[in-house]
């Protein structure tokens, strides 16, 4: 027969370890948590795949070959966490970061990049003299 302050320490033991699973297991999913998303220091960039080995890395760690052109890159406090190509292709993301609720920020910014008017050369003033 066992002691019963055994028996209370041990489900106190197994407790602690499957919270610590649950929350390894959350780290790893595409939803994220309510308190991450508000305190995440997130900054959106252009980037050259020639210009940023980030890129690189993040289509190395999903087994992929990254997309030629120009991407947009998300930062996740100072990392490189996600790349969308704005020439057509799929979105990288670090399997070992939440990158999902990155995705639709990053298609509406590409989306607003496509819209913007182009400049011609480093100074476009032709439309004051037409």
């Amino acid at each position: 027969m066992t002691h019963p302050q055994f028996r209370i320490d041990t489900l106190h033991q197994r407790s602690d370890e499957l919270g610590r699973r649950i929350n390894r297991s959350r780290l790893l999913t595409d939803e994220p948590g309510r308190h991450e998303s508000a305190n995440e220091g997130i900054t959106l960039r252009l980037s050259r795949l020639s210009g940023d080995p980030s890129i690189e890395r993040l289509a190395a760690l999903e087994g992929r070959k990254a997309a030629e052109g120009p991407h947009l890159v998300a930062e996740v406090d100072g990392d490189v966490v996600a790349a969308l190509p704005l020439a057509g292709g799929g979105f990288l993301g670090d399997p070992f970061r939440r990158t999902a609720h990155l995705l639709p920020l990053m298609r509406r910014r590409a989306a607003q990049l496509d819209a913007a008017p182009r400049r011609r050369g480093p100074l476009d003033i032709s439309h004051r003299f037409a």
